[in-house]
């Protein structure tokens, strides 16, 4: 008799979804090989082997190809039982590290919410952050820590939240992507060209980010008190940690470079890979996550084949 399996977090880029999406629908081209890849994947999430994991901005990167689209890619994930949210990668970067500060402060962070949570419960890590910065902030959070009552399935979240973003996706959009490209451009004439690495890079924007430093002050931690960035551990903020060595090694490869609009939101999905069991992405996110922590090279695949291989390993050695 075999022992209860314990379902997979996994999170899949928005192609890979498409794919699936094919496959369901028998529209698939790619090889037989991967099409049964896919199809394991889909009866996984059927069976509850797999719980999927959506980052904060991909609903609306699914809406770029259309409603309908949209519609196929939360109904590939609907199907299975539970399914996952993870914050904005911003907002779970502040989170990791204000865990961090508590702890060099000898406070518990047991009143702090989960990065993931369950799409059908109440949104503890956005009330979290409501409760904390939206009384005073509420401008610079904008959109991203919109309090909401908890969704029904995914195809509610591309229905209701995506479609408002999509109402003022021009405006925001535009913005969004003159902030990364702002970013990239101080990054690759500061850190980068400096050679600075990514703990000095951490301390060195977290301590220029005023919501950061609201927040401790909420937590009656003083900024200005110099053992909290000298005792800090990026070791304990893991997507904070692979957050700043992908995004410096991504702002030099980009150095010469035209900005691409889809960077945008691949470097936004960076605590999906890191709070799932597995990923399954582009083959270039796969380099970069690889090169920047070489702990992933296990969960983080660019192949459905490979990511079956090693996602059910264990569970048929499990009997």
């Amino acid at each position: 008799m075999s022992k209860l399996v314990t379902p997979k977090r996994v999170f899949f880029d928005t192609n890979h979804l498409i794919e699936m999406s094919n496959v369901l629908l028998g529209e698939s081209r790619v090889n037989a090989r991967r099409v049964a890849a896919y199809d394991r994947l889909l009866s996984g999430l059927c069976s509850g082997e797999i719980a999927p994991v959506i980052a904060f901005r991909q609903p609306i990167e699914w809406h770029s190809g259309g409603a309908a689209a949209a519609h196929q890619i939360a109904a590939v994930l609907d199907r299975a039982p539970v399914r996952y949210l993870v914050g904005d990668h911003l907002l779970v970067y502040m989170l990791e590290a204000l865990r961090e500060a508590l702890r060099l402060y000898g406070v518990s962070a047991s009143n702090l919410p989960e990065v993931l949570y369950d799409i059908t419960a109440r949104n503890e890590f956005n009330h979290f952050f409501g409760e904390q910065l939206l009384r005073d902030k509420g401008q610079w959070l904008g959109q991203q820590a919109r309090i909401d009552a908890k969704w029904r399935s995914v195809r509610h979240i591309v229905d209701e939240q995506v479609n408002v973003a999509v109402l003022q996706r021009t405006d925001i959009e535009v913005e969004r992507f003159a902030m990364y490209e702002v970013g990239l451009s101080q990054t690759q004439d500061g850190p980068v060209r400096r050679g600075i690495g990514p703990r000095d890079d951490v301390i060195g924007r977290l301590r220029r980010t005023e919501p950061f430093l609201a927040l401790l002050r909420q937590f009656d931690i003083d900024p200005e008190n110099e053992s909290v960035w000298r005792g800090f551990e990026l070791s304990n903020c893991p997507a904070l940690r692979l957050g700043s060595a992908l995004w410096l090694r991504h702002a030099s490869h980009q150095k010469g470079r035209k900005a691409d609009p889809n960077d945008a939101d691949d470097v936004s999905f960076v605590p999906a890979y890191v709070y799932s069991d597995f990923a399954l992405v582009e083959k270039s996110m796969r380099h970069l996550v690889h090169s920047s922590d070489q702990n992933l090279e296990k969960c983080v695949f660019s192949d459905a084949v490979h990511l079956i291989a090693n996602m059910f390993k264990r569970c048929t050695e499990v009997k």
